[in-house]
């Protein structure tokens, strides 16, 4: 199995504006937030990362 590399985020701005929000768990520091985004763009995300 496989890790995806992405941590999700789900607070409460979030919450407010079905969205969430994304980092890159093994990037540098700086280019680790990916910022908010509506959960078809995450999976979008995750299947371009996978070669799905």
């Amino acid at each position: 199995m496989d890790k995806v590399p992405y941590m999700v985020i789900v607070g409460e701005s979030e919450k407010n504006n079905e969205s969430v929000s994304v980092r890159q768990r093994d990037a540098e520091i700086d280019k680790q937030e990916l910022g908010e985004m509506k959960l078809e763009q995450l999976i979008e995300l995750v299947k371009r990362g996978a070669n799905v």
